[in-house]
C-alpha cells in the first residue's frame, strides 16, 4: 500500500475518523505502510489521517530508542502543554 503525506489545510486532517472495528491483514498492511512513511520522513509520530487513511484510527509513536508503538482507537483524554494522557 503506497501512502502519501496529507498537508494542511486538507479537510481530512480535521475530519473525525470512526473507530477501527476490524483487526485483519488490511489493518496490518496499513500499519506497515505507515511505518515506512514515518521512517522515510524521519518522523517520531504519525496518524492515519495524515496519510489519507480514513477507514482506520491508527497512531504510530516512536520512543527515544526508535521503538515504534502502534495505537488503534487512541483517545486523548487530557493534555498539559505537549504532554498527553
Amino acid at each position: 500500500m503506497e501512502l502519501e503525506i496529507v498537508y494542511a489545510p486538507d479537510d481530512r486532517l480535521s475530519t473525525p475518523i470512526p473507530d477501527t472495528t476490524v483487526f485483519d491483514d488490511s489493518l496490518r498492511e496499513a500499519v506497515d505502510s505507515m511505518k515506512i512513511v514515518m521512517e522515510e520522513y524521519k518522523g517520531v509520530g504519525l496518524a492515519s489521517n495524515q496519510v489519507g487513511l480514513e477507514q482506520y484510527r491508527i497512531a504510530l509513536v516512536s520512543d527515544d530508542k526508535g521503538v515504534v508503538y502502534t495505537c488503534v482507537n487512541l483517545r486523548v483524554m487530557e493534555a498539559w502543554g505537549n504532554r498527553f494522557v
